[in-house]
């Protein structure tokens, strides 16, 4: 153990680099190997976490890959292959994988001793060892970069976690056995945690502080975008279960409510007349001027569009169900959790010091900004501080945790508001507490208020 403490201090990613055997310097590729490349159109692939969306990926030269490389793969249900030295993954067109963690990947390799995998959302390579075992990996359920300990059997391996020197144990970072997360998703393990103000400088609706058992959950690494947004209403659109006009977006199926507000100047989204569309350049902003149902039914249709999910959210009665495997919005504890990043009572998701270099608030932007701007939390996820308040699922009760349950808490059973968690652009930075309360009318809606979805995680 003192080896591994010992290598552990005042390492830096640049030295760890260094340190790493030379087989490990990430190949030079020729433009031959690797063209120039394009946007295209992400085709629906028959797997559960299938995300429908666009992708920058290199048009592949090379034929498909070769089979021997996933002889060894377990079948993990809905179109997912599992192997021990590379995760879960999804094999779709022309040579290319779906990873759980890293998105859209091309191989570049004959066998397990050369094979390269580039990831397109970090634009940069991971490399697998001749042993079949990763020098360097992103890993999902507990997010973040490690380096790996030379000398570990399998599952007793030690990783050092480059983002703040520490060290974590294989079975730490792998517990759980929760599935991959859904693209762009990230793993909030089980497990109890402090929720409230700590510092007592905070609202008295922050208090008592008390401790919460949270069930696993795959959260949105990212607000949900305009992008996104119009991309699941037209498909509802399309299928009769919502109407649209120059000023609103409702929903027509069940309990009907306005979802978007698309008169409001500071809306990104408009109707040309046949479909919603996006104000150029603004479509990797998070969406505003959604209501609280908006958010809700945005999730319900995402379940019905993807399909093979039970579905979270009743559109009747604005019902939500944590045993579905559908998309829904967090509860506020689920929200304060995935927020502190894995380490109870500070202030932010990055410490106790509000750093505007790491989050979009107390006035350092006159706006939105582009999600995924500002760095991540411990957990891999942006914004939890700022950009927009996130609506939670949870109605608004201000001495609730008085009474809160300790185990996956729903908040009150009725209400007037419902929950928002965050803090936004426009908001000081005390406001931007992870453990911050705030609340609106669910039919309310302005340039301050978008959301993420989560998912119960093997329900």
């Amino acid at each position: 153990m003192l080896w591994r403490s010992a290598m552990a201090r005042q390492w830096t990613f640049f030295s760890i680099l260094l340190a790493l055997p030379v087989q490990l310097v990430i190949p030079v590729l020729s433009e031959g190997q690797v063209p120039a490349t394009k946007r295209e159109r992400v085709v629906e692939h028959p797997v559960e976490a299938s995300s429908h969306r666009d992708a920058f990926r290199a048009e592949p030269t090379d034929g498909s890959l070769d089979g021997s490389l996933w002889r060894d793969a377990e079948d993990a249900g809905n179109g997912w292959s599992f192997l021990s030295w590379f995760g879960y993954f999804a094999e779709t067109d022309e040579g290319w994988i779906t990873h759980a963690e890293h998105g859209y990947q091309y191989a570049l390799g004959e066998d397990t001793s050369s094979v390269f995998f580039y990831d397109v959302s970090m634009g940069s390579w991971l490399w697998v060892s001749d042993a079949a075992y990763p020098w360097i990996y992103k890993f999902g359920m507990n997010a973040g970069w490690y380096w790996y300990y030379r000398g570990g059997q399998p599952g007793d391996r030690w990783f050092h976690r480059l983002a703040d020197g520490g060290e974590i144990a294989e079975d730490e970072i792998n517990a759980g056995d929760d599935g991959p997360s859904p693209a762009d998703f990230s793993l909030i393990p089980a497990g109890s945690f402090l929720m409230g103000d700590s510092f007592h400088e905070g609202q008295r609706d922050e208090l008592p502080v008390h401790e919460v058992e949270v069930s696993a959950f795959h959260i949105q690494q990212t607000e949900v975008t305009n992008a996104q947004m119009v991309e699941v209403l037209n498909w509802a659109i399309a299928q009769g279960l919502v109407t649209a006009d120059s000023s609103t977006v409702r929903n027509v199926e069940g309990d009907e409510r306005e979802l978007v507000q698309l008169a409001d100047n500071d809306s990104q989204i408009s109707w040309d007349g046949n479909a919603l569309i996006v104000e150029s350049g603004k479509e990797n902003h998070p969406v505003v001027d959604v209501s609280w149902y908006g958010a809700m039914a945005y999730c319900h249709f995402r379940t019905r569009w993807e399909g093979g999910l039970t579905q979270a959210v009743d559109l009747t009665d604005w019902a939500f169900d944590l045993n579905a495997s559908g998309y829904r919005l967090p509860t506020e504890a689920e929200w304060e959790k995935a927020a502190r990043g894995g380490v109870d009572g500070e202030r932010y998701p990055f410490g106790n010091s509000f750093d505007s270099t790491l989050a979009n608030c107390d006035g350092n932007e006159d706006g939105t900004v582009a999600v995924a701007s500002y760095p991540a939390t411990g957990y891999g996820l942006h914004d939890m501080t700022g950009n927009l308040w996130e609506w939670c699922a949870d109605w608004y009760s201000s001495d609730y945790y008085s009474s809160s349950p300790r185990v996956d808490p729903k908040g009150p059973a009725s209400g007037i508001y419902r929950v928002l968690r965050g803090g936004s652009w426009n908001t000081l930075a005390k406001a931007c507490r992870s453990a911050y309360r705030h609340l609106n009318g669910p039919g309310d809606a302005n340039s301050t208020i978008g959301f993420r979805p989560v998912r119960t995680a093997s329900p």
